[in-house]
Parts: C-alpha cells; structure tokens; sequence
C-alpha cells in the first residue's frame, strides 16, 4: 500500500526537474545530481530509510520510511522531531516520516500496529 523506495526516489526526481527553470536569466537556479538551488536555497531529496539504522540530517530536511507494512511512526524528542502518519487522500499514497526542526538527537520508531519494527537514531546537524 505504501510506496516503495524506488517510487519515493522517482517522486522526488519528478518534483525536483520541476522546480528547475528554463529561463536563462535566472542564473540562480542550477541543478545537480542531487540538489536543485532554487533562489538562495537548495531542495535535498529526503533521507530513505527502511530498517533500524543511524542517520544525520540538517535542520529542515525530512526523513521518510518506505517499510511497506509501517503503519505509524513516534519520536522520542518533538522539539528534534515533527513527525507525520502514513495516509492516504484517495488519489495518492504518503509514507510517514518526519521533518527535522532542530539541532539534535532522537529515536524515530517505526510501528506496525501495536508491533514495534525498529528504531531510527536520527541526528540533526544545524
């Protein structure tokens, strides 16, 4: 029901071409293989995760999880961690995970039901 990896990956290439311009007076905007700078600030495709690993993010940046059975998600600091649910609108699927807010650490746990899967140690760099 939840996106795979692979979908998550293609997703946030599709939204970053499209926020590529094609006017070439716009000399601020410039893409790479894996930023789009778009003005002053540079769009990073989110941090993926699908087991009990350790990951480093920076303020404002997200982590998803694309485990297909993960139901809901909890953070152990909600000043670090603002997490969101899996959910779906009718036309589409979203996978839960969460956005960094501030310099940190946290335990991101990933649930199935009332079955914890893992826990993710996030570290928020600012």
């Amino acid at each position: 029901m939840l996106k795979t990896s692979a979908t998550v990956a293609a997703t946030v290439l599709f939204l970053m071409a499209g926020a590529c311009s094609s006017d070439s007076d716009d000399a601020a905007t410039s893409t790479t293989s894996t930023t789009v700078a778009t003005g002053s600030a540079a769009v990073l495709p989110p941090t993926i995760v699908d087991g009990a690993e350790d990951v480093t993010v920076d303020i404002g940046h997200f982590v998803v999880v694309s485990t297909a059975d993960a139901t809901r998600v909890e953070t152990s600091d909600t000043a670090v961690l603002e997490v969101s649910q899996a959910y779906s609108d009718g036309s589409a699927e979203f996978n839960a995970g969460a956005e960094a807010l501030e310099a940190g650490s946290a335990v991101l746990t990933v649930y199935n039901g009332d079955e914890a899967l893992y826990e993710v140690n996030v570290t928020v760099e600012g």
